[in-house]
C-alpha cells in the first residue's frame, strides 16, 4: 500500500529514512501546521496478517498513554482508526533516540548518564503510581528532546499492577520485551513488577557509563544465561573510572532477585541523588 497523503485529519510529510517503514511518520496539523508524529501500522504490512498483533499494541497505547501525564513521557495528542488500522498522533521529538546516542556518539560523560537516567526514573515513578510497569525499557523507546532531555515512548508492552478491572495487554506473546533488557523473573516467564523496568534502567545505566551492556551475548539464548547466571559488573582495560558509589547504583539495579534491587524508582532516584551531593 502506498503512503496516503492523509490519516484522519492529519496531512503526512513525505518520509525521512527509515521511519516510515517502521509505522511512525511526520504529519502536520492542517490547521496550525503544527508538526506531529504519526505512528500505525507499517503501510506495507496493512494488508497483510500480520498485522493484527501491531494493531493490538497501537490500541492498547491508546488506552495507557491519556493516563500518564508528566514532561518526560510522550504525549498522545489524538488517535483513531483509518480503514480499521488504528493511529496514534504524538509530540514530534526529530526521532533521535537515546539508542542513537549510545552508538553514534559520542557518549554522554558520567554527569549527563545520571541526569539521563535520573529523568527516567523520574518518569517511571509516575507510570509505577499509575499502576502501570512500562515492560519494554530501552534506549530505542527512550526518544531525545531538541534541549537533550528524555521522553519516554512505546507503551504497547505495558501493563497493570494492581487493577484486576483494566484491560490487559494484548497478548502475553507481545509483551515479551527485549533481550538484554529483561530480569530473570521476566525471562522465565513469571510475574514482574515496577523492579523489572528499574533492573532495565540499570542496564541502560551501565551502556551509557561503559559504552556495552552488563549481558552480552551472541544470541537470544546466551544473553538469557548470562543473565540469569553472570555478573554483571566486570570492569575491563578500556573502562573509565566510576566512583565506588556508581557501581555499588549498578550493582543492586542489577540484583537477580527483585528483593535485592531498589524497591522504587524513588529509591533508586534518591540513590543517585546521593552521589551527586557526595561529589
Amino acid at each position: 500500500m502506498n503512503i496516503p497523503d492523509t490519516i484522519g485529519r492529519w496531512r503526512i510529510l513525505p518520509p525521512e529514512g527509515e521511519e516510515a517503514h517502521k509505522g511512525i511518520l511526520r504529519g502536520t496539523d492542517p490547521s496550525n501546521g503544527r508538526i506531529v508524529a504519526i505512528k500505525t501500522v507499517p503501510f506495507h504490512l496493512w494488508e497483510d496478517e500480520t498485522r493484527h498483533p501491531l494493531i493490538a499494541r497501537l490500541r492498547h497505547e491508546a488506552i495507557i498513554i491519556p493516563r500518564l501525564s508528566h514532561p518526560h513521557i510522550i504525549t498522545l495528542i489524538d488517535h483513531g482508526e483509518e480503514a480499521q488500522i488504528p493511529y496514534l498522533v504524538l509530540d514530534w521529538h526529530s526521532g533521535a533516540t537515546l539508542r542513537d546516542l549510545i552508538v553514534q556518539g559520542p557518549r554522554p560523560g558520567p554527569v549527563r548518564a545520571v541526569n539521563l537516567i535520573r529523568q527516567t526514573l523520574d518518569a517511571l515513578d509516575h507510570i509505577h503510581a499509575q499502576g502501570l510497569t512500562h515492560g519494554d525499557l530501552k534506549p530505542g523507546n527512550l526518544l531525545l528532546t531538541p534541549d537533550g532531555d528524555i521522553c519516554i515512548t512505546d507503551f504497547g508492552a505495558a501493563r497493570q499492577l494492581a487493577s484486576p478491572y483494566d484491560p490487559p495487554p494484548p497478548s502475553p506473546a507481545l509483551v515479551t520485551g527485549t533481550h538484554g533488557y529483561m530480569p530473570p523473573e521476566q525471562l522465565m516467564g513469571q510475574k514482574i513488577d515496577r523492579r523489572a523496568d528499574l533492573f532495565a534502567t540499570g542496564v541502560i545505566l551501565h551502556e551509557l557509563l561503559l559504552g556495552r551492556k552488563p549481558f552480552r551475548g551472541g544470541d537470544s539464548w546466551e544473553i538469557t544465561r548470562l543473565v540469569l547466571t553472570a555478573a554483571p559488573i566486570r570492569p575491563e582495560p578500556e573502562d573509565p573510572t566510576l566512583p565506588a558509589a556508581l557501581i555499588a547504583v549498578l550493582q543492586q539495579a542489577l540484583a537477580k532477585r527483585p528483593r535485592d534491587r531498589f524497591q522504587s524508582a524513588r529509591e533508586f532516584l534518591q540513590a543517585l541523588d546521593s552521589i551527586i551531593a557526595a561529589a
